[in-house]
């Protein structure tokens, strides 16, 4: 069985963009309650660039990063946009399909070899189908497991597919190996 997964990195920093397009392009990170004070949930790539990271205390993030935004995460909108993209997913494509992680969708690709070309067709089409419906960057990889299909999501910024168990060749669609096969 192979499995794309359509990843949705720091998707509660994109919702909360998507929400409030003001903060686009501004260091932003969300924000939780911990203990007496609130913590960094996910920071956007600015952010990160200036030190700030998941877990750290927001006093400590905006140390680091004196432009920084802070709003609230909302987990509960996170899993309303997964629901909604299977939801999607399930009545355009296939009812194979689940939400893996709190920023990821698996989709089992058996079944679909008679409406894509190929792999790399069916993770291009459905990354596309989901970019249409939600608006938000999505990355696609295939793999034979979704861990394995996350990570290579989350490192492309196109569509790959990485070689099956025992095949030999690069992943179609990105550069290099970044679900972290090396070849042989």
């Amino acid at each position: 069985m192979r499995v794309l997964v359509l990843a949705m990195p720091r998707l509660s920093v994109q919702l909360a963009r998507r929400e409030a397009p003001g903060l686009r392009g501004r260091p932003l990170a969300t924000v939780q309650p911990r203990g007496c004070g609130l913590v960094v949930a996910s920071a956007s790539a600015e952010a990160s660039a200036a030190g700030v990271a998941p877990g750290m205390a927001l006093e400590a993030a905006r140390a680091r990063c004196p432009a920084l935004a802070a709003v609230p995460a909302k987990p509960a909108a996170e899993l309303d946009e997964l629901e909604r993209l299977t939801g999607v997913l399930r009545v355009k494509a296939t009812p194979h399909v689940a939400a893996a992680t709190r920023e990821a969708v698996a989709v089992d690709l058996a079944g679909l070899e008679g409406r894509f070309a190929h792999e790399l067709a069916a993770a291009e089409a459905l990354a596309g189908l989901a970019r249409a419906w939600t608006g938000l960057d999505v990355r696609a990889a295939v793999a034979d497991t979704w861990e394995e299909a996350e990570a290579a999501a989350r490192a492309a910024r196109r569509a790959v597919v990485c070689p099956a168990r025992g095949a030999r060749g690069r992943c179609r669609g990105g550069r290099g190996w970044p679900c972290g096969w090396r070849g042989r």
